[in-house]
């Protein structure tokens, strides 16, 4: 056949079929990653979208954690403030007391001019 042996023809149709094969590869390759990379961009937006809202759930549950201890804090001092203010009332009301005694003594004692 055209004066070539078996070999050399293998080699030709083994060379021919390559060429077409890393043309194919090629044009695919081409095609292929937009695709994937479709998909790709669609798999980090739906875990960013799970991120995004994990997230707020665990800040959602940290601020309101924070704000009831704010909240516990101010009842707290609420409850240190109103403590202090009758403990000053009652040591108030002591000295009064001891003050009206101590004047009827020195009243008692002392002579009258």
């Amino acid at each position: 056949m055209f004066g070539l042996s078996w070999p050399e023809i293998f080699v030709i149709v083994l060379g021919t079929v390559t060429l077409i094969k890393t043309i194919l590869d090629f044009s695919s390759g081409i095609k292929d990653p937009n695709i994937k990379q479709d998909s790709e961009i669609a798999s980090i937006k739906q875990g960013c979208v799970f991120k995004h809202t994990a997230l707020d759930t665990l800040m959602d549950e940290r601020i309101g954690h924070i704000n009831d201890n704010i909240a516990s804090l101010n009842k707290t001092l609420l409850l240190l403030q109103e403590n202090d203010i009758k403990h000053i009332e009652i040591r108030l009301t002591d000295q009064d007391k001891s003050l009206a005694k101590l004047f009827t003594i020195l009243e008692e004692r002392l002579p009258r001019k």
